[in-house]
């Protein structure tokens, strides 16, 4: 099973608090940053290595946007790290996280590995929470 949850704020300029007013009335970077989400969507949607439509949204609110992408696959799917590389090229300022579990990988087999993109850079990171999978997910679910 191929299982990855992933969520990313998508910023492609830098939040500057004092002049926050001057950058949202900016009529060049709302057009860069809707020609950039445009390009998102068609690398989301490319085959091979793309996400189904149904596997991912994008939500905007008080003038962000964050993508959500999940999805539970029979064998690895998407290249959910080339997107993210994709979003640290082109959005430089954005930040999320990925949470990918692959039983048929032979270096984390029972293990949730996480990938964090912040200050654009990824960092592949171990997790604590929900691995080693059967230990922390399913042993002891069916137990009486």
């Amino acid at each position: 099973m191929y299982e990855f949850h992933s969520w990313v704020v998508i910023r492609n300029q830098q939040i500057d608090r004092e002049n926050e007013s001057n950058l949202i009335s900016d009529t060049e970077l709302h057009r860069k940053y809707e020609n950039m989400i445009k390009a998102l969507v068609a690398k989301l949607n490319e085959r091979p290595g793309g996400i189904l439509e149904d596997s991912y949204k994008l939500v905007g609110s008080n003038g962000s946007t964050t993508l959500h992408f999940s999805g539970l696959w029979n064998h690895a799917g998407p290249n959910v790290i080339d997107i993210l590389e994709w979003i640290r090229i082109n959005a430089p300022y954005s930040y999320g996280l990925a949470y990918i579990h692959d039983d048929e990988c032979s270096e984390h087999p029972d293990d949730f590995v996480v990938y964090r993109l912040a200050k654009n850079k990824i960092t592949k990171l171990e997790d604590h929470y929900l691995s080693p999978y059967f230990d922390e997910v399913d042993s002891g679910y069916y137990a009486d």
